[in-house]
């Protein structure tokens, strides 16, 4: 069995416009080495893109999985110093967690499930574990689908004209970009 961590910081990118990409940087090696000293020598720490982490940990369970998962959250958030200098800012991470083989019997499909439940994290208001579930995935698919629909209007409205509505929300716009940005370039 393999318990897998999804890892990202939150608001990664105000950290850099606001301290410059060397604090966002700082704040990257930060949270290997917060990961590093809480798992153990046979777990695996993979840099998935950017600011974005797997953790492999070996032989553990669902809830060996979320307490390893709380534990580096937890430590990394009370890490003062995050960039050369006395530099601190208020910073968290949000991780998603799976385990196979309880949902699945693929480590990628694993990856994808912890990536799942990493984004219901960030939905959910940041700064969280969040374990996989088939609630989660449920949620997961009941918003894509509700995505899906709401573009299939857009593009047939206003007498077939494809493009942005007037008024979208830019915010929801970065966060579909984002996740088609993952979809194309899953492993």
């Amino acid at each position: 069995s393999f318990g897998v961590l999804m890892l990202d910081i939150d608001h990664f990118k105000n950290i850099n416009d606001t301290y410059g990409h060397a604090v966002g940087d700082a704040g990257i090696v930060l949270l290997v080495e917060t990961i590093r000293q809480v798992i153990r020598p046979i777990d695996k720490l993979i840099r998935y893109g950017g600011e974005e982490f797997v953790v492999i940990l070996d032989s553990a369970d669902m809830e060996e999985a979320k307490r390893v998962a709380e534990k580096i959250r937890t430590a990394f958030a009370m890490n003062k110093k995050c960039s050369r200098g006395e530099l601190t800012f208020q910073k968290s991470v949000s991780i998603g967690v799976s385990v196979m083989p309880d949902f699945s019997k693929d480590i990628w499909e694993c990856i994808n499930q912890a990536d799942t439940a990493l984004y219901e994290a960030k939905e959910s208001g940041r700064n969280r574990v969040v374990p996989y579930s088939t609630e989660v995935q449920a949620r997961a698919d009941a918003k894509n689908e509700a995505k899906k629909k709401a573009q299939n209007t857009s593009e047939s409205s206003e007498n077939g004209a494809v493009g942005d509505s007037v008024g979208e929300d830019p915010a929801v716009e970065d966060d579909d970009f984002e996740a088609s940005l993952r979809m194309n370039n899953q492993v």
